[in-house]
């Protein structure tokens, strides 16, 4: 399954900081199944991170995090952070 960055339906991705230590984020935005992963939203986060390993600005930091759904208790967190990890440069690979 090819995924077009225009069209994502399960994450959101926004390149926050462009530069050559850039920073994007990857929010992942199923909230009514609590960011439960599914096939899509895999093909998304891939193209996303494939997207900040290629990008010629220098992507060095993605931060993924979770929307909070509208049913979660009040002591519930407003997003969950899931993981922050170094993207490769293209060139490297």
């Amino acid at each position: 399954m090819s995924v077009s960055l225009d069209a994502l339906q399960t994450i959101r991705y926004d390149v926050v900081e462009p530069g050559p230590n850039g920073i994007a984020v990857v929010t992942l935005d199923r909230p009514d199944s609590r960011n439960a992963q599914n096939k899509r939203m895999t093909y998304e986060m891939n193209a996303a991170f494939d997207d900040a390993a290629r990008r010629s600005d220098g992507i060095r930091t993605c931060s993924c995090s979770g929307v909070n759904s509208s049913k979660s208790t009040p002591s519930a967190p407003a997003a969950t952070a899931c993981c922050a990890c170094s993207a490769v440069s293209a060139s490297t690979i």
